[in-house]
C-alpha cells in the first residue's frame, strides 16, 4: 500500500518539493520491476514482492542511521558497517555483498540513488567480506547520495529528516510507515 503525499503541510515550497521527491522515489521503487523480467509470471511476482522490502530497508538504514557528510563538494549519507548490519531487520540478504552490489546498488542508481561501500583507511578490500561473500561488521562504511533525478541534496536531507522523525515517533513500527511512503508525519509539525 502506498499512502498519498499529504495535501497540506506547513513547509516552504522548497522543503515540500524535497519531501515530494522522496515520496516519489519510494513510490517508484514499490511500483518498479526492480530489474526483473516477466513479472506477470507468478514466480517472478513473488520474487518481486520479496525484493521490494530489501530496497526500502536499504534506503531506511541510510536515511535513519546515516550521518550527513560533505566530501569533494558532494553530500552523502554515511553509515558504518556495524550499524548497517545491525539494522537489516528481516532483510538478512542485505548482508550478501554480491546481492547488494549487483542488485541493490545497480538498480537504485537507475532511480538516481548512488551508493558505494568504502573501505576504511588501512583495511584491505578482501577483508571486508567473508569467504562466503557476506559483509563483515567492521572495516567499511556505506555512502549514499542523490543525483538530480532523485532530487539532489535537498531530497537526501529530506530522506534523513523523514526517517528520523518516523523513528522517533513510531520506534519499531517506523519502517512500516516508511515502506508505505506514509508522510502524514509532515502534517504534524
Amino acid at each position: 500500500m502506498i499512502v498519498g503525499f499529504p495535501e497540506k503541510i506547513p513547509l516552504s515550497q522548497e522543503d515540500t518539493a524535497a519531501f515530494r521527491a522522496v515520496h516519489q522515489l519510494l513510490t517508484h521503487i514499490k511500483r518498479s520491476r526492480l530489474g526483473l523480467k516477466d513479472t506477470d509470471v507468478f514466480a517472478q511476482q513473488q520474487r518481486l514482492k520479496n525484493r521490494i522490502p530489501h530496497f526500502l530497508r536499504f534506503l531506511w538504514i541510510l536515511g535513519r542511521f546515516g550521518n550527513l557528510q560533505k566530501q569533494d563538494d558532494m553530500h552523502t549519507l554515511v553509515v558504518d558497517a556495524q550499524t548497517y548490519i545491525d539494522n537489516r531487520g528481516n532483510e538478512k540478504t542485505l548482508a550478501s555483498w554480491p546481492f547488494v552490489k549487483d542488485v541493490i546498488l545497480k538498480i537504485l542508481s537507475e532511480f538516481g540513488v548512488h551508493s558505494e561501500r568504502v573501505a576504511l583507511k588501512g583495511v584491505k578490500e578482501k577483508s571486508l567480506i567473508t569467504p562466503g561473500g557476506y559483509l563483515r561488521s567492521k572495516g567499511w562504511t556505506m555512502r549514499m547520495n542523490f543525483d538530480e533525478k532523485a532530487g539532489g541534496f535537498a531530497s537526501l536531507k529530506a530522506l534523513q529528516t523523514y526517517a528520523k522523525q518516523l523513528g522517533d515517533k513510531y520506534g519499531t513500527k517506523a519502517f512500516q510507515h516508511f515502506s508505505n511512503a506514509n508522510m502524514q508525519i509532515l502534517s504534524d509539525r
